[in-house]
């Protein structure tokens, strides 16, 4: 494979590296609208912070969400939902 190429693959995969630490950043900081209540997170900002937010890889949260059916989840449902899923029986 040439230089160029792996070198674009690379700098390519830094750059989603960086993004989804910016969007779990962006969650970890996120504040709620409402007082009392816990605020909420599209299905693909908890997936591309799933690793520091919900501590399993992207894959794993991607699969846990597929059945959802709401756009927007709390972090306290996202972690219900990616624990049932991680604990479940592989077919």
């Amino acid at each position: 494979m040439p230089r160029s190429t792996t070198k674009a693959s690379e700098v390519a995969k830094a750059n989603e590296t960086a993004k989804a630490g910016q969007e779990a950043q962006a969650i970890k900081e996120k504040p709620s609208g409402n007082p009392g209540k816990e605020a909420v997170y599209s299905i693909e900002e908890l997936t591309a912070s799933s690793e520091t937010a919900l501590g399993v890889p992207r894959e794993c949260a991607a699969a846990a969400f597929k059945k959802q059916k709401k756009e927007r989840l709390s972090l306290s449902e996202a972690k219900e939902i990616v624990g049932e899923f991680m604990k479940s029986e592989v077919k």
